[in-house]
């Protein structure tokens, strides 16, 4: 995802911050069956330091989205650039709904 869609934002962080003090009111074993009481401890983080830095920065991949459609022309390439990038956002309240993006000019190329 933070290949695809840059470093989470701040407001992210501190959310993810506040949710890590936070235990379930029952446990829930992951994938390996060990029993979790919180959303750190089924997925095995945290993933950033006390400076929001991530830990594992080197398992990052070195392609963004642009990097994953090298077959579109320039057109087509913006108006899906810019229409996914308005499905894809790290805050829910950015994204565009479904009915919004309908009428995005992408879906209206070639046609």
């Amino acid at each position: 995802m933070i290949a695809l869609l840059g470093f989470p934002p701040q407001v992210l962080l501190a959310k993810l911050k506040a949710m890590s003090e936070y235990n379930w009111p029952q446990s829930v074993p992951n994938d390996t069956g060990k029993l979790c009481d919180n959303a750190q401890e089924y997925f095995n983080s945290p993933f950033f330091n006390a400076k929001d830095e991530l830990f594992y920065n080197e398992l990052i991949p070195s392609r963004s989205l642009e990097d994953t459609i090298p077959f579109l022309e320039e057109k087509e390439r913006e108006a899906f650039l810019s229409f996914v990038g308005q499905m894809l956002t790290w805050l829910p309240e950015k994204r565009k709904t479904a009915r919004e993006l309908m009428d995005h000019p992408f879906l209206k190329l070639g046609g």
